[in-house]
Order: structure tokens, then C-alpha cells, then sequence
């Protein structure tokens, strides 16, 4: 295929994307997560956890679980 768009992090990417709807989440060995729209591949929101990511996320019951290499893990969902 074509390529549509690209985003660059700031550091190697060693995971899986997971496309939720809309938006794709990755994470970087920067330390921070990224939701990306996954049509335009904007940068809608990212969080640095203080350390390298190299697990993939995965979402269950509507929330985005990730863990970085420091073995802490992360849990973020919607905010109202």
C-alpha cells in the first residue's frame, strides 16, 4: 500500500500500534505514549513515563494499559 502519513518520536519505536477507534496509541523508547488520529496521524496527546517503552499497549474494559521498562504500569482512559 501507500503510505498516508508518518510520525516521528523522538526514539526508536519497539512495540505494536493499537488502533482504538479513531486513534492509534504507540509508544516510544522516549518514555512517552502517543495517541495519534488515524486518519491524519496529528499528535493528539502523549505522556512521558520517565522511562523506555518497549511493551506494547493493550486496552480492555475502555482503558489503555502499557508498562515501561522501569516495570511501572500505566492505566489512562477517557477524562469527562
Amino acid at each position: 500500500g501507500k503510505e498516508l502519513w508518518k510520525y516521528r518520536t523522538k526514539d526508536i519505536v519497539e512495540s505494536s500500534a493499537l488502533i482504538c477507534g479513531d486513534k492509534v496509541v504507540c509508544a516510544s523508547g522516549d518514555g512517552r505514549v502517543y495517541i495519534l488520529d488515524l486518519k491524519s496521524g496529528k499528535k493528539l496527546w502523549s505522556y512521558d513515563t520517565a522511562a523506555s517503552i518497549k511493551s506494547s499497549p493493550v486496552v480492555l474494559d475502555g482503558l489503555i494499559y502499557i508498562a515501561n521498562d522501569n516495570g511501572v504500569i500505566f492505566a489512562f482512559g477517557e477524562s469527562n
